[in-house]
Formats: C-alpha cells, structure tokens, sequence
C-alpha cells in the first residue's frame, strides 16, 4: 500500500479530498465516463502522460508511477529505491539548493574521503586508524559544508505550504511512486516539484537519512509474519528479483551515493516513467506543464521484462519457519503475471474467496465454527509486475491449530476444482470488485493511482476499462478453470510458523 510520508501534511487531506471527490455514480456510470475522458500523450523522451479532466471541484490530483522498485536495484544497489523514498522530502538538486555547484563540489568531496575510508579499511590487519579517522573528519566537514548550500526538508515545507494533501513518495517491489492532490491553483507546482525530482533527486541529507534507516532495521523485532514472509520469498524466487525484497541493515551499510546516483540514471528515465492528472485541468495545460517540467527527464527506454508465463511448481514445498508464539500459515501458488490474461480472474477469486461475510473462505473459517482469528487473500503477492503468487493467510482462533485451517482451506478450493462455484457467488463476487474500482476512481487521487499503473505497466491507461469489460464476462466455469490449472494441491507453498497452542490476540474491531 502506498503510505504518506509524512502525518503532518496529511492533516489537510480531509478538507482537500472533499474538494477531490466527485459525486457518486454507479459502477456502469463510472468506468463508461472513465473510458470516454481519458486524453493520453506522450513526450519526446518517452514519459507518458494520462489525463482526466473533472471539472466539478476546484482540485487537482497528480500520480508519478516509475519502473524503479525494489526489485529493480543492481546487486551493489540494495535499498537504493528506499533510500530515494525517505530523500524525497529533502527537495531535488535544484529546488532545495542554494547554491547547487557548490553543494554537489563538497558532497563530491565527502565522496572522496570516504573512498580513502573504504581503501584504508580494505587493507584489514595493515590499516592505519589515524589515516581513516582523518578521512572521517575531512568528510563530516565536507558534508557540513554541503549542508550550508543546501535545505534539509524542503519538499517537505514547501508541500506543507502549497497544502498539498496525501503526499507520497513510496518504494515498492515493482515500482517507484510520487503522488499529491491539492487545489487546482497549485498544479504548476505539483508539476515542477515532481518532474525536478524525478529528473534529478537530491542526495543532499542522503547520511542523515541512512542512519534513521538504520535504527529502524536495527529496532525492527521479528514476527511471524515477516519471518515466514522472507522464507516464502526465498523459496519461491530463489535468484529471481522478488527474492531480495529483505535486505538486511549490513548490506544498508555498504550502500553508498554513487550506487544510489546509478540507479537514477538507470531507472529514471522517460520510458519508465508514466505520470497521471486527475480534476480541474484542461489537457492542453496538463501537455504544457508536462513539456515544461517532465521534458528535461533523460530519455530512455525500458529495460526488457521477463516472459508473461509463470513458474510452475511441481510438488507441494513444506516451509517450517522456527518461531516462539502464535501459530500461522501461509498456503501460495505460482500465478503470472499481471499482464496475462488470466490476471482479472485471480482478482475475482479473491474476491469470491475473502470479500465480505458471504465470501467462501469467511464461511468456512470465520462462520459459526469459528477456526480462524483472521484470514487474507493476496492475489498478487509481492507485486504483479513479474511472475508471482497467490497466496493465502491465516492464524488459527483458540482451540484450534494451523493444520485445521489448512485443511478448511484445501475443502474450499476442492468444492471449486470439482465443481464451479454458484452463479450468484460469482456475480457477488464480480460486482463486489468493480465496486472497489469504481469508488477509487470516484476520487481524483484514486483514478490518477490507476490512471498511472495502467499507463506504465499495460501502455495506456484506457487499459483499465478493457479490464473492469474482461471481469464482467468473467463466468463460473473461467474460475474453475484457473483453479484447476493455478491452484493444484499438489504444487504449492505451505509456509507454517508459530507455537501450537499459542494464539495472538484478536484484532480490535
């Protein structure tokens, strides 16, 4: 989930998303808008543009979507993508500067004399500790220096300032996301600051913000949940990118600004950046800021992405993850990608399986007999860019124990494998999830959200009606179908952790 980066500049969000809202329409009504508004352009350097007018509130919503996630990250670059998140709010190299020759000499500067720290450290059991501590000093006073010419926690001001509400700058597994809404009189300046910062990131407290990193590792506890979430990830894209989505503070460590600055020039690029406009704008403003302020973003096309197939499982894998307190479970299979065709159903299957008190794994686990404390359904997990899965998650209530729940579960997807699951669950289940699309693009941020995931990872953002079109000709037979050929029992994931006995608290209600 996309998380604001700071609390306090969503204090206005209430106040600006009632400006952002437009009224409430039905589904039909919404996506057959939708479709009919959608104005696309491209730029000479190939960042996408997608906008959508709405002219009934004084409010503009913008969407920054770039292919530099997590998974993205060179082997010498590990975190870089989440180090980039917490030094957005720090301004680009230009807006935040005094003086930016200046700043970047000295951070040059501190640069070199950590290099000299790094050779005199190389040189283990022979190295000087007077020659390292004499870089150490020469390159905290370089960086003080730097921080003369430059403003720690500009963006962060300046949004407050503008108003700016729901502002986020979010690192995922697949991609790399700027977004803000305010009131239409600040547009120019959404642009200006997001396209600044995606054609050239500050770096300036890039230290600063490591070492808070750090002690958020360094204080991070282990649970069950993380735990089995890394041992799942290990096992099932061993060498593949959605493998290293857990670095360790070690490996933060040895991150340093050049590796972070190659990773902009390699990502941040015009064919991996797709960007959203959303509320009172006309197109012809939207292409003339966009020229102005995304047009310097270097040109670039997109990396090759793997083949849209999935991997196959061939047995059924059993992962015992040691861990001292409540007992879980995991159960996931291998699904392609989010470009594949069969990608809409996976969606509808979670819907028909976790949404609401009606959906069948509720009933089997939630219902009278009460075997689960909770349970959740990802139908992409950790992203759905590549290759992943879909996974199931569980903890049993007290009384009863993991292997009880995997059993329930395995009942459920039996039913649908032998047979398809009732019309009318399956028609809750379609018109459940296109409610859940068409009350996210009832709001300026929702639909320019959408508008930009669409444009970047399916080529245009027209894209996301043909998907709401595919899922209301979703049929019970096509279900049983992707369960019966996604979902074998016997080529599967079973990820388990915990204490039998012991139980977590119930979530609050």
């Amino acid at each position: 989930m996309i998380q604001p980066i700071s609390a306090a500049l969503t204090r206005t969000a209430a106040t600006l998303l009632a400006l952002a809202a437009v009224s409430r329409l039905t589904a039909e009504e919404t996506f057959a808008g939708f479709g009919r508004a959608i104005q696309e352009f491209r730029l000479g350097n190939g960042v996408r543009f997608a906008v959508l007018e709405r002219h009934t509130s004084p409010a503009i919503a913008v969407h920054v979507r770039i292919r530099a996630g997590v998974t993205d990250e060179g082997p010498d670059q590990r975190h870089a993508a989440t180090m980039l998140s917490r030094l957005f709010i720090h301004g680009s190299a230009t807006l935040g500067s005094r003086d930016p020759a200046q700043e970047k000499a000295f951070m040059e500067a501190a640069e070199r004399h950590g290099d000299e720290i790094a050779k005199e450290a190389a040189r283990g059991d022979k190295a000087n500790p007077l020659l390292s501590q004499d870089a150490d000093i020469k390159a905290r006073i370089a960086r003080d220096e730097a921080l003369r010419y430059g403003h720690t926690f500009f963006f962060r001001d300046a949004f407050a300032a503008q108003a700016v509400a729901g502002l986020t700058a979010q690192a995922g597994p697949d991609a790399f996301q700027l977004a803000g809404a305010a009131s239409s009189t600040r547009a120019e300046f959404l642009f200006k600051a997001f396209g600044e910062w995606v054609r050239k990131p500050a770096l300036r407290a890039y230290y600063l913000e490591r070492r808070v990193h750090e002690d958020l590792l360094d204080r991070e506890k282990p649970n069950p949940i993380r735990l089995m979430q890394a041992s799942l990830l290990t096992a099932a894209f061993d060498g593949l990118p959605y493998a290293k989505l857990q670095p360790g503070i070690e490996i933060l460590r040895l991150l340093r600004p050049a590796q972070v600055e190659e990773f902009i020039a390699r990502r941040f690029v015009g064919g991996n950046v797709a960007v959203a406009v959303v509320g009172d704008i006309t197109a012809a403003e939207a292409k003339r800021l966009a020229g102005l302020y995304f047009g310097k973003t270097a040109a670039g096309g997109a990396d090759p992405e793997a083949p849209a197939g999935a991997r196959e499982a061939v047995s059924e894998k059993r992962i015992e993850v040691p861990f001292t307190g409540a007992e879980a479970l995991t159960l996931a299979w291998y699904r392609p990608p989010g470009t594949h065709e069969d990608a809409v159903l996976f969606e509808v299957l979670d819907s028909l399986l976790s949404a609401g008190p009606s959906s069948l794994l509720h009933q089997a686990l939630l219902g009278a007999d009460r075997l689960a404390r909770h349970v959740r359904v990802s139908s992409s997990y950790p992203g759905d860019r590549r290759p992943n899965l879909f996974a199931i998650e569980c903890s049993p209530a007290p009384g009863h124990t993991a292997g009880e729940l995997e059993k329930a579960v395995d009942r459920v997807l039996d039913r649908l494998r032998n047979a398809p699951p009732a019309a009318a669950d399956t028609a809750r289940a379609k018109s459940s999830l296109r409610r859940q699309y068409a009350a996210a693009l009832d709001t300026n941020q929702g639909a320019a959200a959408a508008l930009a995931r669409f444009s970047l990872d399916f080529g245009s953002g027209a894209a996301l009606v043909a998907a709401m079109d595919r899922i209301q000709k979703i049929n019970p037979e096509d279900l049983q179908r992707v369960v019966r050929q996604w979902l074998k029992p016997g080529a599967r994931f079973v990820v388990r952790a915990g204490t039998p006995g012991m139980y977590a608290p119930e979530d609050p209600q």
